[in-house]
């Protein structure tokens, strides 16, 4: 699915502004969602700031000014048009570097995979997006061997020198080490990194675990780490469902400024009356977090 993340994030800066607050930005902002930069104006009849209906309301005349770091909503006097579509979470791999998609098939939350079970190189995702309007992409980690997490920086920075795409990377660090400082000192060689994921989800399906409890988010040596992503101008990608985001809202809170993207809407996989309610509840306390915003995705 392309990810309209410009879009968002003027939607949730828009709300604060008429908060009178304002929200930590880093440079991911500046470089994953500017798109004005290309200035190429989109297609579609909903995707102008002027005429996206969520945005005109939220917005009420106002702009996004950056500077040092932070974003803010100022007045302005007439709107003007979001361009170019920024796809906010994509992959791209080798499939010998990871070994869920080389070893045995097992049930999945997002279903079969055995299409997937491949190379998929940058060429491939470019012609994948011919016809999109998509103009820039944010790569996000795909699960390397933990002690590999360079390496595939490494190799994500040399496919965008080389083909001039993705224009951003989402890499992986270890939180629950009890200092992830020198990791991200690593990860900071690579002029792509913009942020950081490390999946925090836990499901009560063994199948559909990842993490391996499920109140990581209330873990201090977790709290604090993360933290320290706001000293590196980073972002971290945050992997929850519905359940966990009480708990979720916690971390946030407690790093406030570091800027939190919740991954695919919140993951929503309980279809049942009672599973939407408790999505749309937990969605809602996030939503109060000024340092939150969410990738529209896995819908």
């Amino acid at each position: 699915a392309i990810l309209e993340a410009d879009i968002q994030r003027l939607r949730v800066l828009g709300r604060l502004a008429r908060r009178g607050r304002k929200t930590v930005a880093p440079g991911l902002a500046r470089e994953l969602a500017d798109t004005a930069r290309d200035r190429l104006r989109l297609q579609a009849a909903n995707r102008g700031a002027d005429r996206d209906p969520a945005l005109c309301r939220r917005s009420r005349g106002r702009r996004i000014e950056r500077g040092r770091g932070r974003a803010s909503a100022v007045a302005r006097n007439k709107e003007s048009c979001v361009t170019g579509i920024v796809d906010g979470h994509h992959h791209i791999w080798r499939q010998a570097d990871l070994a869920w998609l080389s070893g045995p098939m097992q049930p999945r939350i997002f279903g079969p995979y055995e299409p997937i079970r491949r190379d998929y190189p940058i060429q491939e995702y470019l012609d994948d997006l011919k016809g999109s309007g998509v103009t820039r992409s944010v790569y996000v980690q795909t699960n390397w061997p933990n002690g590999q997490f360079e390496d595939e920086a490494a190799w994500v920075q040399q496919t965008a020198d080389e083909h001039g795409w993705p224009h951003a990377l989402v890499a992986y660090a270890d939180f629950s080490v009890d200092d992830v400082r020198p990791q991200l000192d690593r990860l900071k060689r690579y002029p792509l990194v913009r942020g950081v994921r490390m999946q925090l989800h836990w499901h009560e399906n063994p199948l559909y675990r990842f993490a391996a409890r499920p109140d990581l988010c209330g873990d201090p040596v977790i709290r604090r780490n993360v933290g320290h992503l706001a000293d590196y101008g980073w972002s971290f990608d945050l992997q929850v469902f519905a359940p966990q985001m009480a708990g979720a809202a916690g971390l946030a809170a407690a790093c406030p400024d570091v800027t939190f993207i919740l991954q695919h809407a919140g993951m929503l996989e309980d279809l049942s009356p009672q599973g939407r309610a408790a999505w749309r509840a937990g969605m809602a306390r996030l939503a109060q977090c000024p340092n939150v915003v969410s990738k529209l995705s896995g819908l």
